[in-house]
């Protein structure tokens, strides 16, 4: 049984909600379990809200329903429409929609039935969805930034990339043209082999590092002249390329943007996404879910200056736990699904499910035996993940 202890008001994290058969990512929870979350939360009296009444709750002690939750869904994916939405109307619960604007285009809005036959069932909603979902009263949506990517944040080259490399950022940062029509395992155009991956972070999280170009194109021909692909797969290509970049100090490599080149990013990020929300779709944007956690100390509070009352929690900032009375009201916590892909020892044994969400979210209200409940269902699936490859090595026998 779930419950409520402490007025601790759960934010709960979610990406992408899919059949189960079509799972893309480890950011992809089963639709069925989440079907059953939702059940379950209908089932034992919780009531779903958006953040505009955890604000109030935690700035001036607003009333809430009894045992308040909120539900949020990160970076705006076509089975937010698809499958979550319905879902909504269907319990009759709320949730708040961070998309990233760069990945949404016009459109209009797309059936269920019309869907099936995709693959995967996966890409972006379109403004017309997200306009829909608006006015329904069931999904509040607020601001997730422009671009929701990494930048190179250091002169330090990590490795060099080949023509196939899972990189599709470095793409979209050359041409945002492609983003709203990148689904998982799609090519996009190839990468120039013995591009120099530099060491890099979420876009909002660093100070972008600009390569020189003239650095870079030195290491592409060397790559070139000694055979492209098949030297960068050669046992001796990363000790020579290595080599070369040594061989450049680290300020010929490139620079860190200036102090207003990172004003003009955060400007576009968090103005342009909130001006692009209320006028698309006609509502205060005032809120703010910073991709992948990423903040970098230059933001600060700067945040504030476009109108926003809160963000998420930056990843790097772990000395708040919970969304309680006394917790700053500008800021909110979240915990993920429980519903995600398990990794034992480095290697991924199974999904999580309904059960372990039910004993993730009484642990975050400090519910005894709770902890002892989530190892228990870690237990199971780990068995099971050790018979199944039983069963196939006697099979293969």
């Amino acid at each position: 049984m779930i419950s409520n202890k402490g007025n601790n008001v759960p934010v709960i994290m979610y990406h992408s909600v899919v059949p189960k058969e079509n799972l893309w990512s480890s950011i992809s929870d089963p639709l069925d379990q989440f079907e059953k979350v939702l059940c379950n939360l209908t089932e034992t009296g919780f009531h779903t809200i958006f953040l505009c009444d955890l604000y109030l709750f935690l700035k001036m002690s607003k009333r809430l329903p009894d045992k308040p939750i909120v539900l949020t869904f990160d970076d705006g994916y076509l089975d937010n429409w698809l499958h979550v939405f319905p879902l909504l109307k269907k319990y009759g619960q709320k949730a708040t929609v961070f998309p990233a604007l760069e990945f949404i285009a016009d459109g209009k809005p797309r059936l269920l039935q019309e869907e099936r036959n995709l693959e995967h069932n996966v890409g972006y909603m379109n403004w017309s969805e997200l306009k829909i979902m608006q006015n329904s009263g069931y999904v509040d949506i607020q601001s997730h930034t422009m671009t929701h990517t990494w930048k190179f944040s250091s002169p330090e080259v990590m490795t060099f990339l080949t023509p196939c490399a899972d990189f599709n950022w470095i793409e979209w940062n050359r041409d945002k043209s492609l983003k709203p029509f990148w689904e998982p395992h799609k090519t996009l155009p190839e990468l120039t082999a013995g591009y120099p991956l530099f060491k890099y972070g979420r876009a909002l999280g660093v100070r972008e590092f600009i390569p020189n170009d003239c650095f870079v194109q030195t290491v592409i021909d060397t790559v070139s002249r000694n055979g492209g692909i098949d030297f960068l797969e050669s046992h001796s290509s990363a000790q020579i390329l290595h080599e070369l970049v040594r061989s450049f100090s680290p300020h010929k490599r490139g620079r860190l943007e200036t102090d207003y080149e990172f004003e003009r990013r955060i400007d576009y990020e968090l103005g342009e996404s909130r001006d692009q929300l209320s006028s698309r779709l006609g509502k205060p944007v005032k809120f703010l879910c910073w991709p992948g956690g990423g903040w970098h100390p230059f933001i600060g509070d700067k945040w504030k200056k476009y109108g926003y009352l809160a963000t998420s929690l930056p990843s790097n900032i772990t000395n708040r736990k919970s969304n309680s009375p006394g917790d700053s009201p500008e800021s909110f916590v979240r915990i993920s699904s429980g519903l995600g892909e398990w990794k034992f020892r480095g290697k991924t044994v199974g999904r999580l499910n309904s059960r372990f969400f039910k004993s993730k979210l009484d642990h975050f209200f400090e519910i005894p035996g709770s902890l002892s409940r989530m190892r228990f269902v870690k237990l199971i699936i780990l068995l099971r993940n050790i018979l199944n490859q039983s069963r196939g090595s006697i099979v293969n026998r």
